[in-house]
C-alpha cells in the first residue's frame, strides 16, 4: 500500500523496492544511518571539550563532526531524490535523525555552555509530539514528510547549535542568544502548523485499518 501524503505537503513518489533496500540498503538511508552514528562521537568530543573558555582540541574536533552531520542531512535528501529511492522508512528515519542530533546536542550545551533550559524544553516537547504524531500518522497509512517551515526549523536549529559550540565570551555571546529566541520562536511557530493537521494525519486513509 503507498502512503498518502497530507494536504499541504509535498507528495514524495515512493519507489517499490525489495523490503531490505527499502529499509537498510540504500544509499540515502545509510548516509542517514552515518549521521545517527556520528552522535555519540560528537557528545564524547564534548564531553572532552568540557566547559572550557576557550576552543580546545576536542571542541574543533567537535564542530567538525557536527558539520559534517549536518552536512548529510543535505546529501541523504539528495541521494533519495537523485536515485529515486525515496520510501517511506527514509521519510521516517531522517527527520528522526535530525532530531537525535540536535537533542544530543543541546544536552552537550545545558551541561557545558549553560544553554537555558527553559529554551530546550520548548525545543524538545516539540520535538517529541511531532515524533509521536509522525509514527502515528504512518500507521494509519499516511505520509508526513518534513513539510517547509519544518526543514526551516531544522536548519535555524542547526544553525544555533553550531553557533553555541563556541565559547560564550565576546560578541558570540550576543549572536548566540539571537539565534536562540530566533530558533525557539520558529519551533513553536513549526508545531502549530502541524497541530493544526493532527486530525487529518490522524485520520486513517483509504484501506488502512482503524487504530
Amino acid at each position: 500500500m503507498q502512503s498518502k501524503s497530507v494536504a499541504g505537503y509535498a507528495s514524495l513518489p515512493t519507489r517499490e523496492v525489495p523490503e531490505t533496500d527499502r529499509n537498510v540498503l540504500n544509499p540515502a538511508n545509510i548516509v542517514t544511518w552515518a549521521r545517527i552514528a556520528m552522535i555519540p562521537v560528537f557528545v564524547y568530543f564534548m564531553y572532552e571539550a568540557g566547559d572550557s573558555t576557550r576552543m580546545e582540541t576536542a571542541t574543533w574536533w567537535a564542530l567538525v563532526i557536527y558539520v559534517v552531520a549536518t552536512f548529510s542531512d543535505y546529501l541523504d535528501g539528495y541521494l533519495a531524490r537523485k536515485l529515486n529511492v525515496i520510501t517511506p522508512m527514509g521519510q521516517f528515519l531522517d527527520p528522526l535523525a535530525d532530531k537525535f542530533l540536535v537533542l544530543a546536542a543541546l544536552v552537550c550545551l545545558i551541561i557545558f555552555r549553560g544553554l537555558p533550559i527553559w529554551a530546550t524544553a520548548i525545543i524538545v516537547v516539540r520535538e517529541v509530539a511531532i515524533v509521536a504524531l509522525r509514527s502515528a500518522a504512518m500507521r494509519r497509512g499516511n505520509s508526513m514528510p518534513a513539510a517547509h517551515h519544518a526543514k526551516n526549523k531544522t536548519a535555524l536549529q542547526l544553525v544555533m547549535v553550531l553557533a553555541w559550540l563556541f565559547p560564550r565570551t565576546g560578541a558570540m555571546v550576543l549572536v548566540q542568544d539571537v539565534l536562540l529566541y530566533a530558533a525557539v520562536a520558529i519551533t513553536v511557530y513549526s508545531g502549530v502548523r502541524y497541530g493544526m493537521l493532527s486530525k487529518r494525519l490522524l485520520t486513517p486513509a483509504e484501506g488502512s485499518p482503524a487504530i
